[in-house]
């Protein structure tokens, strides 16, 4: 199945994610890196984009709530 053969980096925070997280390891996601937006600094950017050039898939897990109590 093409989610076995790909591997997803997903941009996530994780304070206001952890049933998303459960979700994902229930659902037994596989080949999945979650990467914590509060993390972000130009050496994983570039890790990013070296994955995203052998293939690799980005997506951005939007949260409800604001990273800084603002909305």
């Amino acid at each position: 199945e093409l989610g076995e053969k790909i591997t997803m980096n997903v941009l996530v925070h994780t304070k206001h994610a952890e049933r998303f997280n459960r979700l994902l390891g229930e659902a037994g996601a596989t080949n999945l890196r979650l990467i914590q937006v509060s993390e972000l600094d130009p050496a994983i950017m570039l890790q990013l984009s070296q994955r995203l050039d052998e293939g690799e898939w980005l997506a951005i897990a939007g949260d409800r709530v604001a990273l800084h109590g603002g909305r």
